[in-house]
């Protein structure tokens, strides 16, 4: 099914995910439970993209070098 969501976003949202949801949430709306759910769903995704992020690190010119 993630696959079938995949083409309908690319082929109707332009590939936004955001769009999709805006639409969804303007022409459907969303109860309480529902949104508290999806309001869930979007932390964790935010917390895996934190962990899975590339670490960044200092380059040689913005060191401060110790003397």
């Amino acid at each position: 099914m993630g696959v079938k969501v995949a083409q309908m976003v690319d082929r109707f949202f332009a590939g936004s995910p955001e769009d999709m949801v805006t639409a969804l949430i303007q022409y459907r709306g969303l109860t309480e439970e529902e949104a508290t759910r999806i309001t869930a769903m979007i932390d964790e995704a935010a917390g895996k993209a934190k962990e899975s992020a590339p670490k960044k690190t200092k380059s040689k010119s913005n060191q401060k070098r110790g003397r």
